[in-house]
């Protein structure tokens, strides 16, 4: 997020720019498989456009993951947690993680939905959680890709 403090996205407004690029990301996220990258300097609103897509979001399942430098099991947690996947304090395996977080994915494409994994600074992403990504992004449910990343 911004380093004005936590929550500084939450209460701006996008800029009239903003709303342009805002509408282009939607767009660009209807397609299946889509990975839309949004660069710049700091402070020039990349957090905000995020924050926007997760507070008017009505199209997709998130995760949003503000801290890329997570390691693999807590990548997964955090995922299953905010998709409501349950899972208890013992399941530690990230195996079994991951393909509960996989059937949870493949179950609500089937039903229509799909996910959006928002990830905030990604280029401090970890290997084995860009190991993760792409497993992710491999998912294929009825020819198609239900996974999107921005």
């Amino acid at each position: 997020m911004n380093s004005s403090g936590p929550g500084y996205a939450d209460r701006q407004e996008l800029s009239a720019l903003q709303k342009v690029l805002y509408r282009r990301i939607l767009r660009q996220l209807t397609a299946p498989g889509a990975i839309v990258r949004i660069i710049g300097q700091s402070g020039h609103g990349k957090s905000l456009l995020a924050a926007q897509l997760i507070r008017e979001n009505e199209a997709f399942d998130i995760v949003n993951i503000i801290r890329p430098n997570l390691g693999r099991k807590a990548f997964l947690i955090s995922a299953c947690t905010q998709l409501g996947i349950e899972w208890e304090s013992d399941d530690q395996l990230t195996t079994t993680l991951s393909a509960r977080l996989k059937r949870h994915i493949e179950s609500t494409a089937l039903l229509g939905r799909n996910t959006l994994l928002v990830i905030d600074n990604a280029e401090k992403l970890g290997l084995s959680v860009l190991a993760v990504l792409l497993s992710l992004l491999n998912i294929t449910v009825a020819a198609k890709r239900p996974i999107r990343v921005l």
